[in-house]
């Protein structure tokens, strides 16, 4: 059995002051009230508990950054078709309102997806290596920001396609005399 009571919610432009007080632990876990989705603050709350003798203690002001807003991915770049033996360049833009923690690519070509840590530039990048591969590859943009929110590119695709060869018989003339 647990019980909580939420004596007030305080918000100004810089942080969200949670007071809980006449908490009765009855077990060892504990409720806490986070922002709403898509807000960025800094959370800023204590504890008073009060057992059922009545004792109270009230705890030191605890804070942390609740960072709701998730990355964005834009300009993602890739040439729509390759030949075998290629090397497939594909490039996007991401940006964080905090910071950006890590960005994939996830793909398949005709088979199980697979991640491949893009790398940063002036945007993240990566290459895929088309060696022996035919079929569609299709990919989405993974990325991940230092608060773990995470976001993702709807699929994208393109053809791996193995080069024709077009053989064009050399055309000559035999002139001269057979015989006398």
């Amino acid at each position: 059995f647990r019980s909580y009571s939420n004596q007030g919610l305080y918000t100004n432009p810089d942080s969200v002051k949670l007071l809980l007080n006449a908490v009765t632990w009855a077990s060892k876990s504990g409720a806490f009230v986070i922002p709403a989705p898509n807000v960025t603050t800094n959370v800023t709350f204590f504890i008073n508990a009060t057992d059922h003798s009545g004792n109270s203690n009230t705890s030191a002001l605890f804070t942390y950054l609740a960072d709701g807003i998730l990355p964005s991915i834009v300009n993602v770049s890739f040439p729509g078709q390759a030949a075998i033996n290629d090397d497939v360049v594909i490039t996007t833009e991401v940006s964080d309102n905090q910071e950006i923690s890590s960005v994939f690519l996830n793909f398949s070509i005709g088979g199980a997806y697979m991640l491949q840590q893009m790398q940063p530039s002036n945007s993240y990048n990566t290459t895929v290596d088309l060696s022996q591969a035919t079929g569609n590859l299709t990919f989405s943009i993974i990325v991940f920001d230092v608060a773990n929110n995470r976001n993702e590119t709807g699929l994208f695709q393109g053809e791996v396609f193995k080069p024709s060869i077009n053989f064009t018989p050399a055309e000559f003339n035999i002139t001269g005399f057979i015989g006398d």
